[in-house]
């Protein structure tokens, strides 16, 4: 079963906008520095090395955290993941963050 953002409701997609762009200006709501730099100091693989079904875990991941409504219960919800399904999470916010950033620069020559 394929999971899609238009399933969550507009407003919970709203939120998670939000808070994307509010990590794009360094300020990460969801997460507090020590739990990133723990998840990057992890000897484990990239988020481009994830085969289909570390990408099927993630796409489920963010599907818990897309159906919390509140930043609280999103943050709870984040609590309650193990250390490695916390760190897969966290590695693909920040892709994603990255990636928008990148999309966002216009770069003229």
């Amino acid at each position: 079963m394929s999971i899609t953002l238009e399933s969550f409701g507009e407003s919970n997609l709203q939120q998670i906008e939000y808070l994307l762009a509010q990590s794009v200006k360094g300020l990460h709501l969801l997460f507090d520095k020590q739990i990133i730099k723990k998840a990057y100091t992890q000897p484990k693989n990239g988020i481009l090395d994830f085969d289909q079904e570390d990408r099927d875990k993630v796409q489920n991941l963010f599907a818990g955290l897309i159906q919390n409504t509140s930043l609280s219960d999103k943050k709870g919800y984040l609590k309650q993941l193990s250390d490695e399904d916390h760190e897969v999470l966290i590695k693909a916010y920040f892709h994603i963050v990255e990636n928008t950033i990148k999309n966002s620069l216009k770069i003229s020559h």
